[in-house]
């Protein structure tokens, strides 16, 4: 970027642009704080120049590109009494998510091509923000159809929320990697071996990590790096797991939730089993090697791994489904953890903005031109305790609760804002599912910059 900001990067001469919105401020560019502004056209970025006419300035706040969160459950349809697609975006959207990728495991199980129809229609009426529909495998059965509509395939190694498992020899792993490879699409595993995993009755978390221990993951970390093909590893947990994502090949990528980087199974909770998750929450040296792992790149992403259930589902451990809500809170906890120097702040941007949308979805993820006007204004001075009645999720808890966040204070899809100082401004059915409208811009499978 010149140092003088003058240039504009919009393909036209000026005098032929008109901009729809122009914004101002401390802007986040190619690794960068400048000040400068923002013009948009057809809600893409058309120019990053120094003073934009008629440009709303936000002052010293801090404008970034809106995050992308590869990893959600809104389980719609079928479990809308846990979330649907309008309060699950809604959620993404004040926490500065401005597309989302669902999981497969609502009701119907995502693998079939009438089931991904049904769940666009759904989605294209209620979403506030963009989105993808990840499918799955069930019976080793592939539906081509809905692949070429999706963002990703999802492997089950051990079970979770809808009781899906995919079980794969090595021949059959290999088979799928490279069945995939030639589709174009990324594989995201959530990574146990069910080998070591126990279904003994729990009645807290020490027992519930018990029944899931470092084993289980570490062993499908290690079948899975050992294939050689690229993947992703969603979740990471364990510190035999980030040790083992040393020896990743070129493709290999990996993700961590804020749930495992700010609890233990030690956590002091409100109730218990707001912690029960898969995998577990686990000790400190894991969330510590976690920490770790993240500073030095051999975790590449956040992801929320957002899976909300009801108060009433959580009220007693042994019975309680596992699953956390997180969507709306990832970034602004993570935000504080760079003010206490957790994490450097360019760190951070890639982990939660820039590596997200490069793995998947890169029309997103940075301010230059061309790319969405996605964007978010950042007041890194303005500090607040989370608190579960102003969240937006239905499942009405968190266990983050009093913790400090940064929340956006204002966020924009596609140039329109969407949220203003903690108000809605959006709509329903504005977010858009990028992979039926834009499918060629929106396969990403590229490999994230790494630490050293």
């Amino acid at each position: 970027m010149p140092s003088d900001m003058q240039k504009t990067f919009y393909p036209r001469p000026l005098t032929s642009v008109k901009f729809d919105t122009a914004i101002s401020g401390r802007i986040y560019v190619n690794g960068e704080l400048i000040e400068g502004a923002i013009g948009i056209v057809d809600g893409k970025i058309a120019a990053i120049k120094k003073r934009i006419s008629g440009a709303r300035d936000y002052g010293d706040s801090i404008i970034l590109p809106g995050r992308v969160d590869p990893h959600v459950h809104f389980r719609d349809p079928g479990y809308t009494q846990k979330e649907d697609f309008l309060t699950g975006t809604l959620s993404a959207a004040f926490g500065g998510v401005t597309c989302i990728l669902d999981m497969p495991n609502t009701e119907p199980f995502l693998y079939r091509y009438p089931a991904l129809e049904e769940k666009e229609y759904i989605a294209s009426r209620k979403a506030v923000v963009d989105y993808g529909l990840i499918t799955g495998m069930k019976n080793r059965i592939l539906d081509e159809k809905a692949l070429k509509r999706s963002p990703a395939l999802k492997i089950f190694m051990a079970p979770t929320t809808g009781g899906i498992v995919n079980e794969l020899d090595d021949l059959a792993l290999q088979y799928l990697l490279n069945l995939m490879k030639d589709y174009g699409k990324p594989v995201i595993f959530h990574a146990e071996d069910m080998k070591f995993i126990s279904n003994e009755k729990t009645g807290n978390l020490i027992e519930h990590l018990r029944n899931r221990p470092n084993m289980a993951e570490e062993s499908a970390v290690r079948r899975l790096i050992s294939s050689g093909k690229p993947l992703h590893m969603a979740h990471i947990t364990s510190t035999e797991a980030v040790e083992l994502l040393k020896n990743r090949t070129y493709g290999q990528t990996s993700e961590v939730t804020p749930h495992h980087l700010f609890l233990t199974v030690d956590s002091d909770f409100e109730n218990e089993a707001y912690g029960r998750v898969n995998p577990p929450l686990r000790k400190k040296r894991d969330r510590d090697a976690l920490w770790d792992a993240l500073r030095d790149g051999r975790i590449d992403m956040i992801s929320s791994d957002h899976a909300p259930h009801t108060m009433e589902e959580k009220e007693e451990f042994e019975t309680a489904p596992s699953g956390i809500p997180g969507v709306e809170t990832a970034l602004p906890l993570i935000l504080v953890a760079v003010k206490k120097g957790l994490l450097e702040f360019k760190r951070a941007v890639e982990v939660l903005i820039e590596n997200p949308a490069k793995r998947f979805c890169p029309r997103k993820g940075s301010i230059e031109v061309g790319k969405d006007a996605d964007l978010l204004v950042i007041d890194m001075k303005k500090v607040r305790r989370i608190d579960a009645e102003y969240l937006h999720s239905k499942a009405g808890w968190t266990p983050f609760e009093g913790m400090d966040a940064i929340f956006p204070e204002s966020v924009y899809l596609r140039g329109k804002r969407i949220i203003k100082n903690g108000n809605f401004e959006g709509e329903k059915g504005l977010g858009e599912n990028l992979w039926t409208k834009h499918p060629a811009g929106h396969n990403g499978h590229s490999e994230p910059e790494r630490e050293g």
